[in-house]
């Protein structure tokens, strides 16, 4: 349950410049408190002023999809939840010849991508390596103009605590909500002179810089981990490349799954790959010969501060 702010409460002029609602989703969710406080700052200015002439709000637009299993002739996709994935190596690939057909499904780096249908407002700066890949019709991209503001400062704002509230408070539609380009348009932005706005990116950059290489030495990594045991194939393994199973039949069940990819003939062939090399279980290499998961419990959300507050880790999307 959300409650308001001792230290910024809901105020009796919210009240007039909401029409005297008195239903507490206006004041509770963060936009208008956001909206306020950047009212007090002396240089904002509009999103739509700041990005790219033309086309720096947009999506894609809805197309169809051809999906193909051969690097040669396909472009990772990004869906509107693999925009969060550190690893990009399991992407589908959408046909070359959707791209021609629709540039708009491009992506390149430094963008801002941020999803637009059902959960509005993730949100993921475009990295190094990123850059020539496809995206959903379900994720704006958000293109800053270099003349006008830096790409990781313009991130960082749209991803705060100031930011996502009133991009999430854009949404519209009862079932299924949206935003659109124009949605997000009139968003303020607060202006803090090129200096401070220059460390911000720096800052964003170097990340996103980090990730990528943190990616790329992963790859390679586990090349070298296959190639060392010995299952030099399994670098390349390609899962759909692999004949279809549309039906097998299965001499034993065991009583752990009775779930059919488990008897599936590719996972039993590259389960053989695996453990015809010398290799031990992961029970094995677990603290105490056993893997553990920790206990259900309540979660409790408090205000900011550290003389209250836990970090709380759970598994990214994807």
């Amino acid at each position: 349950m959300k409650l308001a702010s001792i230290r910024n409460p809901v105020r009796r002029n919210w009240f007039v410049d909401q029409g005297f609602r008195l239903d507490a989703s206006p004041y509770l969710s963060g936009s208008y408190e956001a909206q306020k406080l950047l009212e007090r700052l002396p240089n904002t200015q509009l999103l739509c002023q700041v990005v790219r002439i033309g086309n720096g709000i947009f999506h894609a637009g809805r197309s169809s999809r051809r999906w193909v299993n051969d690097p040669d002739f396909g472009i990772p996709f990004f869906s509107s939840t693999d925009i969060m994935k550190a690893d990009l190596s399991s992407l589908p690939l959408i046909a070359k010849s959707m791209l021609a057909a629709n540039p708009r499904l491009l992506i390149e780096r430094d963008w801002t991508l941020i999803t637009r249908s059902g959960t509005i407002g993730r949100m993921a700066y475009a990295r190094p390596d990123m850059d020539g890949y496809s995206c959903s019709e379900d994720v704006l991209r958000v293109v800053a103009d270099a003349g006008q503001i830096r790409s990781g400062y313009l991130y960082a704002f749209l991803s705060s605590q100031h930011g996502i509230p009133m991009i999430v408070n854009a949404t519209y539609g009862s079932i299924i909500q949206h935003i659109e380009p124009e949605h997000i348009a009139d968003l303020p932005v607060p202006r803090f002179g090129d200096s401070v706005e220059e460390e911000i990116h720096e800052h964003i950059q170097a990340a996103a810089d980090l990730r990528a290489r943190f990616q790329a030495a992963v790859t390679a990594a586990t090349r070298d981990l296959f190639e060392s045991a010995g299952v030099p194939e399994l670098a390349d393994f390609q899962w759909h490349r692999q004949p279809r199973a549309t039906g097998f039949e299965v001499s034993q069940v065991g009583s752990a799954s009775l779930r059919a990819m488990n008897y599936d003939g590719r996972a039993q062939r590259l389960a053989s790959i695996i453990t015809s090399v010398p290799h031990r279980t992961l029970g094995e290499i677990c603290a105490d010969g056993d893997l553990a998961r920790g206990n259900r419990f309540t979660r409790v959300p408090t205000e900011p501060g550290p003389s209250h507050r836990i970090q709380y880790w759970c598994c990214p999307p994807g």
